[in-house]
């Protein structure tokens, strides 16, 4: 669960850098696929747009995973 005390300005920090690393990269990626190609074209480096959902995904579901294991550890600790 995410930290309801964390500033909202904070978060959108976050947001921001996370945003401009992905961009960065983008434009890294699509001039080096570019090049290899020898033509304009999109190819596979427009994927690297879908990476943050991922991680926040990836990222959220671990943490789901960690507490219900920690909640029955708790439990089977009672009985």
């Amino acid at each position: 669960m995410q930290n309801p005390h964390i500033p909202i300005k904070d978060k959108l920090w976050k947001a921001a850098v996370i945003m401009a690393l992905t961009v960065i990269t983008y434009e890294i990626a699509h001039h080096q696929a570019t090049a290899r190609r020898g033509y304009e074209a999109v190819g596979g480096e427009l994927l690297i747009w879908i990476l943050p959902a991922m991680a926040w995904a990836v990222r959220r579901t671990v943490a789901d995973w960690l507490n219900e294991i920690r909640e029955m550890c708790h439990e089977q600790a009672e009985d």
